[in-house]
């Protein structure tokens, strides 16, 4: 089941760059909402605008109508859709699908620029970054529950021994001292 946790704020040209976080869990997708609000802006035909990450990596790019592949890195070949009923609003909302743990922690960043319809090649904005969002991609943790042994007693796990492995930190210790403790695991998908 996907779920989508995300925010969503409209600007203007001339505010500051918001930024928000966004969680969301392992192979699931999150919407990264941005939309550009100018009331100067009255034909966005001409509109360009990109997302990039941290790494300065383009996971996507539009430029006069159409998306454009090309500028997008493998990272995010196939990950990232759009809205493109919205684009003509200056909603430029993209979402990324199928997370994993490389996305944790990473920053998204839109950039825009809409040429004004005086027919000059001046800009409303000119590459202006508009929204910002950090990704916290929450992994699985483990639960591991009491269980009994031949004899019908409890091994190790007594109830309060309720050992929780978080494998997406490494500097969590659980109380579960061997892994083998953890062989009969439920899985479940819980954010931090």
């Amino acid at each position: 089941e996907n779920r989508f946790f995300s925010f969503f704020f409209l600007i203007s040209a001339g505010d500051a760059t918001l930024m928000r976080d966004v969680n969301t869990t392992i192979s699931d997708s999150a919407v990264l909402e941005c939309s550009i609000q100018d009331r100067a802006i009255t034909d966005w035909k001409s509109l360009r605008f990109y997302w990039q990450d941290d790494r300065n990596v383009v996971l996507y790019s539009y430029n006069n109508g159409r998306k454009v592949a090309e500028h997008v890195n493998e990272l995010y070949q196939h990950r990232v859709t759009d809205f493109p009923q919205d684009i003509v609003r200056g909603n430029i909302t993209i979402v990324l699908k199928n997370l994993t743990l490389d996305d944790n922690g990473r920053t998204y960043s839109s950039f825009a620029a809409v040429r004004d319809d005086s027919g000059t090649t001046r800009y409303h904005l000119e590459h202006t970054q508009i929204c910002e969002m950090t990704l916290h991609v929450a992994g699985e943790k483990r639960f591991c529950f009491p269980h009994k042994n031949r004899k019908g007693k409890l091994d190790r796990h007594t109830p309060g021994w309720l050992v929780i492995r978080d494998i997406i930190s490494t500097d969590y210790i659980p109380p579960c001292r061997m892994q083998k403790e953890c062989r009969h695991a439920h899985r479940c998908v819980v954010f931090p």
